[in-house]
């Protein structure tokens, strides 16, 4: 328990002059790697005077100067020790050694290895904008047909049901015991509760190439489970930042809650609908964390090389991980299939993968998760997965990450060209035409916190309401009181003394102690603050042991 998410996923990095790297930077961080064959080992971290961001060339060791630097890695240079260094910025991991492979790949050979299903399908190559606006005007000409009415009048004015719409449900989450601040429940521009998940019948009417699907009668319905993740950094103006935040900057407690209950209603929601596989991508972890940055300057990249934010990415995999194991242990969820994606850039795409298959990784060697219960699939069409899965009989739920002011969006206009939720709509005829039943329309305008639930209900389907749970409360009011009682001379900040006190009744030994407060106290004032408090237990680098004796897990 005592080993960290980097443990997890294995390393990349030869094991050669790690200890004489440390102490010959005596204040420098210090993060976990997992030598394959040398086992764990404390590396330094150089990035303690501000280092360049850019690859310095002329410093390059000759065994990476040829280009042979494999995926995932960038040259840095350290201008405190005049050093070239190695980091990759889709797993965090910092060191003085030449990398040896891409840490994606190492993750894969790892989950293969533990028998978990891993497919790599070739690489989607998404179509030019005329044939997206072909398609799309072409899915608007079908939902005015089968409606019977003409695109952008009222719903009210359908002279039909689409199919499926009987189907349609909605599980209605009042978020009376949300960690964030402001209304979870739909109103003013909100069509979607903030917990909210909608369940409505579909089916793909083209593939992954925008090529039509003929329709020979085969094809067998799915779900699609539109449920809003936060949007914490989607632009300066991100919808719920203000919510999840304060003075200090992101609730980051709060923030990764309140996903995970989002997660949970998504699971809930699979179950009773007797749900056999769930179809996925990395939830909330694109768009919705882009510009946080700009919100939060603790988030940049020139902030600990963007560390924070590879963290938070690791935390909300974390925290899917863990509801879809709660779920799972006490009810039937069946099979998830991760549809994953690689740039081989080093960048957000590569990031939020590595984030996902690291808590897939960790869940099935701590047996939390049975290596069955998962399909790593990579480079895989979400939505040609789901629609294949239902043809051979399976009860298929398609997440999406949907706008809570109107399902589906603005698909039917010209932008979001490579967003996932209107591509979704774009791509099934049936899907855009319920979301413009229940959206009332085309138009966003003033909601009243039941239109949906009416909405609904008037084309035949049902309302379940989602019993309530206060285990995110319940979290961050465990995760105050622990750094209260770990401060024991009640001054809003924990010593060195004070928490190897509490890591040493832990069973840490001195060098683990050593690297959490190494790890927790980032600005080396020998203190931990209640903000690098919650970002350590957050992080990749803190123990396991030590966020399940924090939160009771």
């Amino acid at each position: 328990n005592n080993q960290s998410h980097r443990t997890a996923t294995g390393s990349c990095v030869a094991s050669r002059d790690g200890k004489r790297a440390l102490s010959a930077n005596r204040h420098a961080h210090m993060v976990w790697t997992n030598s394959v064959s040398s086992g764990r080992e404390l590396r330094s971290d150089p990035g303690t005077a501000q280092p360049h961001h850019q690859p310095v060339q002329a410093q390059v060791p000759q065994n990476v100067s040829d280009g042979t630097l494999p995926p995932g890695w960038e040259v840095q240079f350290d201008e405190e020790s005049q050093k070239t260094y190695f980091f990759s910025p889709v797993s965090g991991e910092i060191t003085w050694d030449p990398p040896t492979c891409d840490p994606m790949d190492a993750a894969i050979a790892e989950l293969g290895s533990l028998r978990v299903h891993c497919k790599t399908l070739r690489k989607i190559h998404p179509p030019g904008d005329s044939r997206r606006c072909e398609v799309r005007d072409g899915t608007k000409r079908k939902v005015e047909q089968e409606l019977g009415l003409t695109f952008g009048q009222s719903a009210q004015n359908a002279r039909a049901l689409p199919p499926f719409s009987k189907n349609a449900s909605l599980f209605k989450d009042r978020g009376d015991v949300m960690c964030g601040r402001g209304t979870a429940e739909a109103g003013g521009t909100h069509l979607l509760g903030r917990f909210d998940v909608l369940a409505v019948g579909a089916l793909a009417d083209f593939d992954s190439a925008w090529k039509y699907i003929k329709a020979d009668g085969n094809k067998r319905p799915f779900w699609v489970l539109h449920a809003a993740a936060l949007n914490i950094g989607e632009s300066e103006a991100a919808s719920d930042f203000q919510d999840y935040s304060s003075h200090a900057g992101l609730d980051v407690v709060g923030y990764v809650e309140d996903m995970g209950h989002i997660f949970e209603n998504i699971l809930t929601a699979s179950v009773h609908l007797a749900g056999t596989d769930i179809v996925m991508f990395p939830f909330g972890m694109g768009a919705f964390l882009r510009n946080l940055w700009k919100l939060d300057s603790q988030f940049s990249r020139d902030h600990r090389h963007g560390k924070q934010l590879i963290d938070l990415r690791w935390a909300l995999a974390a925290r899917f991980m863990e509801a879809l194991c709660k779920t799972a242990s006490t009810s039937k969820v069946g099979t998830v299939h991760f549809c994953l994606f690689t740039s081989g850039k080093g960048d957000e795409t590569d990031a939020n993968t590595f984030a996902f298959l690291s808590a897939v990784l960790n869940a099935v060697k701590s047996r939390q998760l049975n290596s069955r219960a998962v399909n790593i699939l990579m480079n895989a069409d979400a939505l040609g997965i789901a629609q294949n899965l239902a043809d051979e009989g399976k009860v298929v739920m398609l997440v999406n990450g949907a706008n809570r002011g109107l399902v589906g969006n603005h698909w039917f206009t010209d932008g979001a060209r490579m967003a996932i939720d209107e591509n979704l709509h774009r791509r099934s005829w049936r899907m855009a035409a319920t979301a413009y039943m229940l959206n009332g329309g085309a138009q966003v305008v003033a909601r009243q916190p039941n239109d949906l639930a009416a909405a609904v209900e008037w084309i035949g389907g049902t309302v379940v309401p989602i019993p309530k749970s206060d285990d995110g409360e319940e979290r961050k009011r465990k995760v105050i009181e622990k750094f209260k009682a770990w401060d024991t001379d009640n001054d809003g900040r924990i010593s060195r003394k004070e928490m190897s006190n509490v890591l040493s009744k832990l069973g840490f030994e001195a060098g683990d102690v050593d690297m959490c407060i190494a790890a927790a106290d980032l600005n080396n004032d020998g203190f931990v603050s209640y903000v690098e408090f919650v970002g350590w237990l957050y992080s990749a680098e803190r123990p396991n042991a030590v966020f399940l004796n924090v939160t009771d897990s």
